[in-house]
């Protein structure tokens, strides 16, 4: 009857057009997205869903265009005012990326200087709930999630839609290729490049910095990148060498009730492995089976997933996990109990 979509710009006009198509009613349509969040570039204008009501003879809404950012502090909403600065300097104004306005300050931005990786993984190993750190690479993700002990690392893409009270932004601008583009936009090279680099690379970073609704923390490793150090950025920032100010940023403590709340957040957005973590460290190993049991489904690791369905008492899905683990007599003797 209603149809709401959020993360619009990232689906395609094909998708948008199914959208339009499985509601009764398309007035009955709701639907939210920021163009400065496309890191994979869908095609999508805003243009493109007036057609889909045009094309069925409908009245065309205009749409409406949100410029009070409730959300993130204003440390970080004028970051990403500049990043729209940029954009719009290399690839022209667009009427459907307005810069925002904020309510509160907030504490600024801080990059961290002078501090080795090993000392920094030492700093976040001890973390609070609504905490996390972002990376570009999934191998950068893995190997930190070592370092860490903990999967409560994500790639930049996997957390468009997610939020976090504090965010560490990781090595950012740590390859030369990046690098180069950045060289580009900071107006420190003269090379010629295709402008769908430094959309993307202006994307990605406002993606990561908007992850967070009240404390960034860069870092690029002892030295900042070429892009804090730049004039267009300082002034934005706090660089800093004081551990003691990092550290009373990231480690809070937070109670048992907030951590299951986090794993709870996780579990709903299918990021189990990172909910079994936070159920862990709110003491409630049931919801932690529970959350692994289905990571192991997703993964195809079906006769385990079985299992721990079993043990927490949802016998329907551990019978439907021991058929696709083709273990039928244990699933025979489930149905039976049903």
């Amino acid at each position: 009857d209603v149809l709401a979509c959020d993360e619009i710009q990232d689906l395609t006009d094909i998708q948008i057009g199914l959208l339009f198509d499985i509601v009764r009613n398309p007035q009955d349509v709701f639907l939210a997205g920021d163009m400065k969040q496309i890191i994979n570039p869908s095609g999508f204008r805003w243009e493109e869903v007036k057609r889909q009501f045009y094309e069925r003879g409908l009245n065309v809404p205009e749409p409406r265009f949100l410029t009070l950012n409730f959300r993130s502090s204003g440390s970080i909403v004028e970051l990403s005012n500049l990043l729209l600065s940029l954009k719009e300097k290399y690839l022209g104004v667009k009427a459907d990326e307005i810069a925002e306005d904020w309510r509160y300050k907030g504490r600024p931005v801080a990059v961290a200087k002078g501090i080795k990786e090993q000392d920094m993984v030492e700093i976040l190993r001890v973390a609070g709930a609504r905490r996390t750190v972002l990376v570009r690479t999934v191998e950068e993700k893995k190997r930190l999630q070592r370092l860490l002990e903990t999967e409560l690392v994500f790639t930049i893409s996997e957390a468009k839609g997610l939020e976090f009270d504090t965010v560490v932004l990781w090595k950012f601008c740590d390859d030369q290729l990046v690098r180069d583009v950045w060289k580009i936009v900071l107006d420190l090279s003269k090379k010629s490049i295709h402008e769908a680099k430094i959309r993307h690379e202006i994307n990605l970073l406002y993606v990561g910095i908007t992850r967070s609704q009240n404390d960034l923390i860069i870092f690029d490793g002892e030295n900042p990148s070429l892009i804090w150090e730049d004039s267009k950025f300082r002034s934005q920032v706090y660089i800093t060498d004081d551990r003691g100010f990092l550290e009373g940023i990231w480690n809070v403590l937070s109670t048992p009730e907030e951590w299951l709340e986090q794993g709870d957040y996780f579990f709903e957005k299918e990021f189990y492995r990172a909910a079994m973590d936070c159920y862990k460290n709110g003491g409630n190993m049931d919801l932690f089976t529970r959350a692994s049991a289905f990571s192991l489904e997703k993964e195809g690791e079906y006769f385990r997933a079985a299992i721990d369905f079993e043990k927490i008492g949802e016998i329907e899905r551990a019978a439907q996990n021991f058929e696709r683990a083709c273990e039928y007599r244990r699933a025979l003797v489930l149905w039976e109990g049903l």
